[in-house]
């Protein structure tokens, strides 16, 4: 299944360079791919191997766009092939429908006028984080949801400790 595709908005970027213009095609695919790489998604094609692993890893260290990661690894497009099934499952709900009004409560004229780099990807995982969470809530799978952690720019499963009036050397 196809979510997006960079050539079906090419035409409606400015007329930049070339390769500008594929950027800002881009973009906007590119900034959700690239919270799915964080979240953990990437899907198999891009990580049955230690090379592919390694430019999954740049994206979510902050080395690479998800726009760049797109064009290179993704050919542009953005497929169920791209994500895990929770990746997919998530996607297939959020994306078309409710990700374009995120987008723009926080991109506003920046989608396709500007590269990924312009994007606030901090406002917009703060909103992508929610969206999943009241998700997940809804829709459990047999992950936890994950929570974003600015500090190291990394997510982790939520975990929460069981609540006991018991002292925790008691066994029974």
């Amino acid at each position: 299944m196809k979510y997006d595709d960079a050539s079906w908005h090419y035409d409606s970027t400015p007329e930049f360079e070339d390769e500008e213009r594929w950027a800002v095609a881009a973009a906007h695919i590119g900034v959700y791919l690239k919270w799915c790489l964080i979240q953990g998604w990437a899907g198999e094609l891009h990580t049955k191997d230690e090379a592919d692993q390694a430019i999954v890893e740049q994206v979510q260290a902050g080395n690479m766009t998800g726009a760049d990661f797109l064009m290179q690894q993704c050919d542009g497009k953005f497929t169920n092939e791209d994500l895990n099934d929770e990746g997919n499952a998530f996607t297939a709900y959020y994306y078309a429908d409710i990700y374009p009004e995120d987008l723009e409560s926080v991109a506003r004229d920046q989608i396709l006028s500007a590269p990924e780099s312009e994007y606030d990807f901090d406002t917009l995982r703060e909103i992508l984080d929610r969206q999943y969470a009241e998700w997940f809530a809804e829709n459990p799978l047999v992950a936890p949801p994950r929570v974003s952690d600015p500090a190291t720019n990394s997510e982790q499963p939520e975990t929460t400790k069981p609540q006991t009036d018991k002292p925790w050397w008691k066994l029974w």
